[in-house]
């Protein structure tokens, strides 16, 4: 039986909220340094990130963990703490391992996307030392509670929240239409490549867009290539920091996104909020929340970029059209702050300190025993194999 005084929270002590991410590319990451700043001085909670990969993290995080060892040490010292996870799964087998009698973790676990692998699965083996469950859309809140029934009262749903932009002129008639995709360059999930066939159908339609793609991925090289011999006029820029960010999508008149899944699309979201017109493909988590079909956006079907150009090629045409839908992308994201994320959060986190402790089940191994995808500690190469091979495959 665990001692009760190691899980309380010494009186007048701010409580530490150690964020887990990879920091390397992702709108995860992008939510969670803003996050961070919104939870900046906060009277009860010390929200720190913790980085677990093996590169050198950025100026501002808390921790640098780079191995499932120096994750679990970094929790062994700010215990009793609260811990959002995200999709480093070592992280919660570090937990599932602690003895009962250590100083209390109280898990925070989010869905952030509609995938078994990537979600779903972990959050399903790891529920016995989950206190609280946060999805980021209503399918991803429905897909947790179907898995988990016995838990559904305990999922709640938390679209990202994201910065107010400031306002932006469309641009003259004749000037091209600027488009940007955010995201990673993989096919997995994303369909990076589809980017290529958008662009060759854009071009039959003699339509002029500059193109921006802020990003990286296994398959760079790849639509590098493809659009090389399309002669689009496209300028890569790696990943960028998330205030870089925020002045490109000012820059921005139209974000595309043709991926197969979702949870909320943080990139989405930041660039409505900055007026970019979200031209998207109809993934079932995440755009049915906040895209209206030629209200705020353009939702086409997912691999349809017949269907995408001709959206791209309407705006480019009705700059008035352009206008009216910029606007109403920014007013629906001027609903999803950071500030009421922060507050939704500390209520979440106040209701799992107030439970009784939950331990991990004697006998069960802290290794799923269904398929998931990890999402850090993972070799760059390893990555580019898997991405390879799951491409031949959708091929085949």
């Amino acid at each position: 039986m665990s001692d009760p005084s190691a899980t309380r929270v010494q009186a007048g002590r701010r409580v530490p909220v150690v964020a887990a991410i990879s920091d390397i590319l992702s709108g995860v990451d992008s939510w969670v340094w803003r996050l961070a700043a919104g939870f900046a001085g906060h009277e009860r909670y010390d929200f720190r990130v913790l980085v677990c990969n093996r590169a050198q993290p950025r100026i501002g995080a808390a921790g640098h963990a780079p191995s499932a060892r120096q994750v679990a040490k970094f929790l062994d010292a700010a215990a009793p703490c609260v811990l959002l996870p995200n999709y480093a799964w070592p992280a919660l087998r570090a937990v599932a391992r602690r003895p009962a009698a250590l100083p209390r973790i109280s898990v925070i676990a989010y869905c952030h996307a509609d995938s078994a692998e990537e979600y779903y699965h972990p959050l399903q083996w790891y529920e016995p030392i989950v206190d609280h469950f946060v999805a980021v859309s209503d399918a991803c809140r429905s897909g947790v509670q179907q898995r988990i029934p016995s838990r559904a009262d305990d999922v709640a749903l938390l679209p990202y929240g994201v910065e107010r932009g400031r306002p932006r002129d469309a641009p003259p008639a004749a000037a091209p239409l600027r488009v940007l995709y955010a995201g990673r360059l993989q096919q997995e999930q994303k369909r990076a490549l589809d980017l290529v066939p958008l662009c060759a159908r854009l071009h039959n339609r003699g339509v002029d867009i500059r193109l921006t793609i802020a990003g990286d991925g296994t398959e760079r090289a790849a639509l590098a290539s493809g659009l090389a011999r399309l002669a689009v006029n496209v300028n890569f820029l790696g990943t960028l920091p998330h205030d870089a960010m925020a002045e490109l999508y000012r820059q921005q008149d139209v974000l595309v996104l043709v991926s197969d899944f979702e949870g909320t699309s943080n990139s989405l979201l930041e660039a409505m909020a900055n007026g970019v017109v979200p031209v998207v493909t109809r993934t079932q988590s995440g755009v049915p929340d906040v895209v209206r079909d030629r209200k705020n956006g353009c939702i086409v079907d997912i691999g349809d970029m017949e269907a995408m150009a001709a959206a791209i090629a309407e705006l480019a045409g009705d700059r008035a059209q352009l206008r009216h839908l910029q606007a109403s992308a920014s007013k629906t994201a001027g609903t999803h702050s950071i500030e009421g994320n922060v507050a939704t959060l500390t209520q979440i986190f106040d209701t799992a300190l107030e439970q009784a402790p939950r331990t991990w089940p004697a006998g069960r191994s802290v290794h799923p025993e269904l398929p998931v995808k990890e999402g850090v500690f993972v070799p760059r190469r390893l990555r580019q194999l898997r991405d390879f091979v799951r491409r031949r495959l959708d091929l085949g």
